[in-house]
C-alpha cells in the first residue's frame, strides 16, 4: 500500500485497447522487450543497467522449487519522483522530445534520447501480464530521493471502461531512498522462452550499437553464482577484402547529401542464424531495421554468394531527427523505405549490394576452395594413394578448382565430400597428363632448355600412366573382392539386394565390362526420358503405355554399343525366382516390347530389341504356365539366366591380370615380413 494514504493515486492515460494493439501485437520476444527497458535506462542518463532472466527458459513454467520466474532491469538512471512518475511515464502516447520538462536529450548527459512516442514502456505487456517499478528520482531532498512504486495489471488495465486505467500503488510508495533509480520487474508469463544464452546475448548485442558511457550487463538467473556479466560486443567474422567503408561515401537525395557511417561486406561463412543475416542500421546507437539486400532485384553478377553473406551496419541518425517527420515505424522495428530519405537509403544500398557482390565471388570462390581441400582430407588422401609429389598437387589442384563451386550444404555433406575425393583420385592421373602434353606443346617454341625439359615430361607422363592404371587395377580388385564377400555370406545372414545393387551400381562392369548403364533401380519413366535422350529423339512423348507399367523399377537397364538393350532383374544369393518376382519380370518383357513396337514405327530406332537378364541362384515357379514360359524365353534367347557364382566366375576370368599383380603383391609383402620394430 502507499505510505502516503493521502496522497493521489497513480493513473494510466491511454485507451483500454491501445495497450494491447501497441504492447501485446509488437513485442513478442524477451530480447525486443528487454531492449525497450533498457532504452528508457539509457534515456535516464544511466551509466549501468543489469538484466537478470533466466535464460533457455519456458517462462511461463515455474523453477525446480516451484517459483514462478521473474525478469528485471534495474539501472542507476535519474528515476521518477511519484509527480514525474504520473506526469512523464503514465502519460502514454506523447511525443518526449517536444515536452518542455524532459525533451530531446537526457538531463545529466545530454544524450540524443532513443525515445520518441511514448509506448516502449507497455512493451513488456506482449510477454507477461504484470509490471512491477519501484523507482526513485526527483529533486535530491536532505540526500535523498523519493519512491514511485506502482504495478501496472493487464487484466485491470484492459478492461473496456471509461476513465483511466487504474494502477495500483506498492509498499514502497513514496518512501526514500539515498541512491537514485528504477528496477522494473515483470511477472505472470505468457508462453514465452527466453533462448539460450549465446542466442539471447547476440539478440540483445544487435539490438544496440557500443556506446562508451552506458554498460549493459546481464545475469542468468540459472547460474547466479556467475555474477552478472558485461554484454558482449555483436561480431561477425567478414572477409576483409569485400569490406567497404561508408564514412565517405553519404547518400545521394535529391540536392542533399545524407551522411552516414559504418560498413558493408561479405561474411566469412553463410548466415548461422537470424541476428548474424543482413545489413543492420541504426539511429541514436539502437538499431531501427535490417535489410538482407536492401529490395534487390534478381540477376546481378555474384547474387548467390551475396543472398547468405550480405553484412554491416550503417548509423544513419538523420532517420531520427528532432522536429522531423519520423522516418521509423511504430515498433521501431523498420525504417519507412517509402519515404523521399527510405528511397535514397534503398538505391544507395542497392549499389553497395553489387559491389560486394563483385568483389565476393574471387573470396568466396577461393574460401570453398580451401575449405572443402581441408574438409575432404584429399591430400592425404592422394600420397597414400600415389606416392608421387606430382600427382598429390595434380589431385590438390583438381580439387581446389571443384571446390570453387561447392555449396555450404554440399560442404557439410560427408557423403557428397567422399564422392568428390573419389572423383578427383580417379581423375587426377589424367589430368597430370593433360598437364603434360600442354607443356610438351610449348616446347615447340624453341626453348633451349628443351632436351632436360622432355626428360622430365616423359617421366611425369610415365607416373601418370602408371598411377592411372593402378587406379582402374585398384578399383577391379576392390569390386570383386566386394561382391566375393557378399556372397560368401551364409543362408543365416544373407546380404540384401540393396547391398548387391550398390555394388553392381559403382561397378556395373561386373556384369558386363562393354555395357553402359542407361538406368538403375529407376521407373521405366525414367528409362524412357534418358534413352530418348541417347537416340535424340522424342519418341517417349507419344508412347501409349498404362501408368502403372512406367511407375516399374527394373534393377539395371543397360545398352551396348551396337544399340542393344539389356534389361537385368536380380535376386539375393540362395534365394528363388517366385511366383510374383515372374509377374513382374514378365511385365517388364511385354513393355519393352510395346515400347520397341512404338518406336520402332515412330523412329526406326531399337532395331536390335532388348534381352533380358536374370541375375538368380534358382529358378523356383510351382506354377507350371510360369515355368513353361519361362523356359520358352531362355530357350529362344530372349532371356538369359545367370547365377550369382556363374557371374563371379566369369568377371574372375576377364579380370584375371589384376588379380594375379594383386595376388603376388601379397606374396611379396608376406615373404618380406613386417617392417622393423613389429612384431609378426
Amino acid at each position: 500500500m502507499s505510505a502516503d494514504g493521502d496522497a493521489e493515486s497513480y493513473k494510466l492515460n491511454i485507451s483500454r485497447l491501445t495497450i494491447d494493439k501497441l504492447g501485446v501485437r509488437l513485442y513478442d520476444r524477451a530480447s525486443a522487450v528487454v531492449a525497450e527497458l533498457i532504452a528508457n535506462s539509457h534515456d535516464a542518463d544511466a551509466t549501468h543497467v543489469t538484466v537478470s532472466l533466466p535464460m533457455g527458459t519456458q517462462l511461463d513454467k515455474p523453477d525446480n522449487d516451484g517459483q514462478p520466474w521473474d525478469i528485471i532491469v534495474e539501472d542507476d538512471g535519474h528515476g521518477m519522483s511519484p509527480e514525474e512518475a504520473q506526469l512523464l511515464f503514465l502519460d502514454v502516447g506523447g511525443d518526449r522530445r517536444t515536452r518542455s520538462v524532459n525533451g530531446p536529450r537526457s538531463p545529466r548527459f545530454n544524450r540524443p534520447v532513443m525515445g520518441r512516442k511514448g509506448i516502449g514502456k507497455l512493451a513488456p505487456f506482449g510477454i507477461c501480464r504484470q509490471i512491477e517499478i519501484v523507482s526513485a528520482g526527483g529533486e535530491l531532498v536532505d540526500g535523498q530521493y523519493q519512491v514511485s512504486h506502482f504495478v501496472m495489471d493487464y487484466g485491470e488495465i484492459i478492461r473496456d471502461e471509461p476513465g483511466a486505467a487504474p494502477v495500483t500503488s506498492g509498499d514502497l510508495d513514496r518512501t526514500w531512498r539515498e541512491t537514485s533509480g528504477t528496477r522494473v520487474t515483470l511477472r505472470q508469463f505468457l508462453p514465452k522462452r527466453v533462448p539460450p544464452a549465446e542466442v539471447f546475448l547476440r539478440q540483445l548485442a544487435r539490438i544496440f550499437r557500443g556506446t562508451t558511457d552506458f554498460e549493459i550487463a546481464v545475469l542468468n538467473l540459472r547460474e547466479p553464482l556467475f555474477g552478472a556479466q558485461p554484454l558482449p560486443p555483436f561480431e561477425i567474422e567478414v572477409d576483409e577484402q569485400t569490406r567497404i567503408l561508408l564514412d565517405d561515401r553519404p547518400v545521394p537525395c535529391g540536392d542533399r547529401e545524407l551522411p552516414v557511417t559504418g560498413w558493408v561486406a561479405k561474411a566469412k561463412s553463410a548466415y548461422k542464424n537470424d541476428e548474424d543475416a543482413g545489413v543492420r542500421i541504426y539511429a541514436r546507437n539502437k538499431i531501427v531495421a535490417t535489410t538482407r539486400d536492401f529490395e534487390q532485384s534478381s540477376g546481378y553478377s555474384g547474387e548467390f554468394v551475396v543472398r547468405s553473406y550480405l553484412v554491416g551496419e550503417v548509423v544513419a541518425d538523420w532517420l531520427d531527427v528532432d522536429g522531423h517527420d519520423d522516418l521509423i515505424r511504430t515498433d521501431r522495428q523498420d525504417i519507412l523505405w517509402n519515404s523521399e530519405e527510405g528511397e535514397a537509403l534503398k538505391l544507395y544500398g542497392q549499389q553497395l549490394v553489387k559491389q560486394v557482390a563483385l568483389s565476393a565471388i574471387p573470396v568466396h570462390e577461393q574460401s570453398m576452395a580451401t575449405r572443402v581441400l581441408e574438409r575432404s582430407g584429399v591430400e592425404s588422401r592422394a600420397r597414400n594413394t600415389f606416392g608421387d609429389d606430382e600427382l598429390v598437387d595434380s589431385a590438390v589442384e583438381l580439387t581446389k578448382m571443384l571446390g570453387r563451386s561447392v555449396s555450404e550444404e554440399k560442404l557439410k555433406d560427408s557423403e557428397y565430400l567422399e564422392r568428390l575425393v573419389q572423383f578427383v583420385l580417379s581423375v587426377a592421373p589424367h589430368h597430370l597428363l593433360v598437364e603434360s602434353f600442354a607443356d610438351l606443346a610449348q616446347l615447340t617454341s624453341g626453348n633451349s632448355d628443351a632436351l632436360g625439359r622432355l626428360v622430365e615430361l616423359f617421366r611425369r607422363t610415365e607416373v601418370a600412366a602408371l598411377a592411372s592404371y593402378a587406379q582402374v587395377a585398384r578399383g577391379r580388385v576392390e569390386a570383386i573382392s566386394s561382391l566375393e564377400a557378399a556372397l560368401a555370406r551364409d543362408r543365416s545372414e544373407p546380404v540384401d539386394e540393396l547391398s548387391l545393387q550398390k555394388i553392381l551400381r559403382s561397378a556395373p562392369w561386373l556384369i558386363n565390362p562393354e555395357w553402359e548403364v542407361v538406368s538403375d533401380n529407376q521407373t521405366l519413366r525414367t528409362f524412357a526420358d534418358r534413352y530418348a535422350e541417347l537416340v535424340q529423339e522424342r519418341w517417349p512423348s507419344d508412347l501409349d503405355l498404362p501408368a502403372e507399367d512406367f511407375r516399374r523399377r527394373p534393377d539395371f537397364i543397360m545398352m551396348e554399343t551396337s544399340g542393344q538393350l539389356h534389361c537385368i532383374e536380380i535376386k539375393r544369393p540362395h534365394a528363388g525366382l517366385g511366383r510374383d518376382d515372374f509377374t513382374r519380370f514378365y511385365h517388364y518383357i511385354t513393355v519393352f516390347a510395346s515400347m520397341r513396337e512404338q518406336e520402332q514405327a515412330l523412329t526406326g530406332h531399337w532395331a536390335r530389341g532388348c534381352m533380358f537378364h536374370l541375375i538368380v541362384d534358382k529358378i523356383d515357379l510351382a506354377d507350371n504356365m510360369q515355368a513353361d514360359l519361362l523356359r520358352r524365353y531362355i530357350d529362344d534367347g530372349t532371356v538369359v539366366h545367370t547365377t550369382w557364382n556363374d557371374l563371379l566366375a566369369k568377371t574372375r576370368r576377364s579380370n584375371a591380370d589384376f588379380l594375379q599383380a594383386r595376388q603376388a603383391s601379397l606374396q611379396v609383402a608376406s615373404e618380406s615380413g613386417p617392417p622393423d620394430g613389429e612384431s609378426a
